[in-house]
């Protein structure tokens, strides 16, 4: 659906933030914020999701799917923390407040070709704002 165009790209010598608000249903604000850090090399992208105050009393259930790319495996290291391994190399990070859930299922890469894939799944229907953050690792590969 069309939305204002993103906010203005934020630069300084270390990072590179771009973000953006996109009312997603009455009630229901979401945000993304994509920060690059040139020093560490690791992309962040948070996402989250928050009630605008006339919304605070109503159930609504948020649904997360975070489908990943399949050869990638998703081990739970904390409550609030996955990590994601390629080839036993730490590849990504996620750090979040909702209680993600871990499911098989499957990608078709070509038409008529199926493959083996995990996705993370969440549902909240928490009234407190809701946030994840990935952190991507940039390797040399």
């Amino acid at each position: 659906q069309p939305h204002p165009p993103a906010n203005k790209t934020q630069e300084d010598n270390a990072c590179i933030t771009l973000q953006d608000f996109y009312h997603a249903a009455p009630g229901i604000r979401l945000h993304r914020r994509i920060t690059y850090h040139q020093q560490t090399g690791v992309l962040e992208i948070e996402d989250g999701q928050e009630r605008e105050k006339f919304e605070i009393g109503k159930k609504i259930d948020a649904h997360w799917a975070l489908h990943l790319v399949p050869g990638i495996v998703a081990i739970h290291e904390a409550e609030n923390r996955w990590a994601f391994m390629h080839d036993k190399m730490r590849v990504a990070w996620l750090e979040t407040s909702l209680p993600y859930t871990t499911h098989q299922d499957e990608v078709s890469p070509l038409y008529g070709t199926k493959v083996a894939s995990t996705t993370l799944r969440a549902i909240t229907n928490s009234q407190a704002p809701q946030k994840m953050v990935i952190s991507l690792v940039a390797t040399h590969d």
